[in-house]
């Protein structure tokens, strides 16, 4: 099974490149902004325990094959390097300045505007570009527990302890209690 396109004059046969990160990622945006308007957003208390739990190990299994299958697959293969990770946090440092500037109401109110944007938690595009980091992250952490190398300890745990934050504090939303 290889996804290779054959070779061709298209900008998605030659080697991905940052122009593709980018246009991968506003793919995925207008992918959100379409799940947002269908379905609407995200409701986070679906996900209590044990739903987070089941897709912890759901997306773990998946980072585990997507790394496994990451020369066979170009999607993967491009998962890796910079050329995805930039677009990606760049894409992901706009959607939260935009969380910064607009005034953001609880989980259980009603979104003020009627795009989400006050719920940017919520927002499907938000969440698939931090999912998108996410897998990312993950790739790149495995790829470095897999192929570990004294020096790049310091790389290794900043990569492991975003990863933590960034898929804990997604899952573990649902099951937050507030008290006084």
């Amino acid at each position: 099974l290889s996804l290779y396109p054959p070779t061709s004059s298209s900008m998605f046969n030659e080697v991905w490149k940052m122009k593709e990160g980018f246009v991968f990622g506003a793919g995925l945006i207008l992918v959100g902004l379409a799940l947002q308007f269908s379905v609407g957003p995200i409701h986070w208390s679906d996900f209590a325990f044990p739903i987070n739990l089941i897709f912890l190990i759901v997306f773990l299994l998946i980072l585990v094959l997507a790394y496994w299958l990451r020369r066979r697959v170009r999607l993967f293969s491009f998962l890796l390097p910079a050329e995805a990770a930039v677009p990606t946090l760049i894409y992901a440092a706009a959607l939260t300045v935009v969380m910064g500037l607009t005034r953001q109401v609880s989980a259980h109110e009603r979104a003020i505007d009627p795009i989400g944007l006050t719920q940017m938690l919520s927002f499907w595009p938000f969440v698939l570009i931090y999912l998108l980091l996410a897998t990312i992250v993950g790739l790149i952490t495995l790829r470095q527990i897999l192929h570990f190398r004294l020096r790049e300890l310091p790389s290794l745990l900043s990569h492991v302890g975003l990863f933590l934050v960034i898929v804990t504090a997604t899952l573990g939303r649902a099951d937050t209690e507030r008290v006084k």
